[in-house]
Parts: structure tokens; C-alpha cells; sequence
């Protein structure tokens, strides 16, 4: 599992299958939000071995993916809005992040979301 530098993408590899599933993700002060995003799919003779989000991509994130056979893919993520440090929206679900405030709170799924991830383990 490799969250990116922003708090927006969550990548999650699971064991024994070529299969990587990213989630669209946002926190706030009580509940971190995760939205299936995109499934990447190795080839049939592939697993990915090892996942990382680049420390910096000025256009969103960079994932870098190791696979087992030896080949490294980059995978950009590009946001069309700027990362949530820099907004400032008052309402119940977005809101401004305050850098030197911690966040602590618990993690929802929506049930879409866990029928995603028990078709994905099955």
C-alpha cells in the first residue's frame, strides 16, 4: 500500500495476483474518504513487486511501478485542480488543511467500495 505525496491517490497491490487498484482519496478531520479510482493490470506472467509514489510531480502524482519480471512503469496522475494545501472550501466534506495541524479520525468506505475490493479478492 503507497499513498502519494498529496493525500489524493492510494495504490494497494495485493498478494499472488498482477492486479493494483488506486483510489481517489480525501481526508478530513474525521473520515478519510476512498473512491475506486483505476485498476492496473499487469501482464499474465507479472505481479507488481514493488509500488512508489515520486516524492514530487508538480502535475499531481507520479506512481512507479517495479514488476516482477523486471520492468518499471510510470504511472502520471494529473489533477485538474490544485492539491487540497491550497484550497480553502467550507463545507461538510472539503475543507481547507491546515499544514501544522494533525488529522486523526477514522477511515469510510462506501459499500460500492468493499463490493469493489471483494470482487478484486475473489
Amino acid at each position: 500500500m503507497c499513498w502519494d505525496q498529496n493525500a489524493q491517490r492510494l495504490a494497494i497491490t495485493f498478494k499472488n495476483s498482477g492486479t493494483l487498484v488506486v483510489f481517489q482519496t480525501a481526508i478530513s478531520e474525521a473520515v478519510v474518504d476512498c473512491i475506486p479510482f483505476c485498476i492496473i493490470q499487469g501482464r499474465l506472467d507479472e505481479e507488481p513487486s514493488t509500488i512508489a509514489f515520486q516524492p514530487t510531480y508538480e502535475k499531481g502524482s507520479l506512481l512507479t511501478i517495479g514488476w516482477s519480471n523486471g520492468n518499471i512503469e510510470y504511472v502520471p496522475f494529473e489533477y485538474t485542480c490544485k492539491p487540497k494545501q491550497d484550497i480553502e472550501i467550507i463545507g461538510s466534506n472539503v475543507f481547507g488543511i491546515n499544514n501544522d495541524k494533525s488529522i486523526s479520525g477514522q477511515a469510510s468506505m462506501s459499500a460500492a467500495t468493499n463490493s469493489f475490493i471483494e470482487y478484486l479478492l475473489n
